[in-house]
């Protein structure tokens, strides 16, 4: 089990305290205007955008039903669904089960990609400082599917990875 969130837009010490997602702001305006609020908003848009990357799409998990149990380890992406709102891609990403922030970052299988907002607050895991500080990608949970992997590693070519 990992440690609490960390609070990123709160200047705490930390380096993102002016944070700015102009084309998430548009998505959640439009999907607030829809009456759909029960989402969690995480991954690379978020990585990307702070570290001045190019980002090619914005993540919204879906929890199940209040009280459900998801007991997967991993994302099943064959229930995702590719949306464009407001001109972005969005892809949605149906969970199994309820969840909080903190349940979703932590099945992210690499420590540069957990980082993500909910009712309006920027969190990350100690996991995400910890690559973005080393420079490195931390892979988490090691399988046979790389292709996640390899378009991070791709993206941050100048970053180490690291498999403990």
């Amino acid at each position: 089990m990992m440690a609490d969130l960390i609070r990123l837009d709160h200047d705490e010490g930390l380096f993102w305290a002016d944070w700015k997602f102009p084309e998430f702001d548009e998505v959640r305006i439009a999907l607030n205007l829809l009456g759909f609020t029960n989402y969690y908003a995480a991954g690379g848009y978020f990585r990307d955008k702070r570290l001045g990357k190019p980002w090619k799409d914005i993540d919204l998990f879906i929890p199940g039903p209040e009280g459900s149990v998801d007991e997967g380890n991993e994302y099943d992406l064959s229930s995702a669904h590719e949306i464009t709102i407001q001109g972005h891609k969005v892809n949605l990403i149906f969970l199994g089960g309820s969840h909080d922030m903190k349940s979703v970052l932590e099945r992210m299988d690499i420590g540069l990609c957990q980082i993500g907002v909910h009712d309006g607050k920027l969190l990350c895991t100690p996991e995400f400082l910890d690559d973005v500080k080393n420079r490195t990608i931390t892979w988490l949970t090691p399988s046979d599917n790389r292709g996640h992997l390899n378009r991070v590693i791709e993206k941050y070519c100048d970053f180490k990875l690291i498999q403990p």
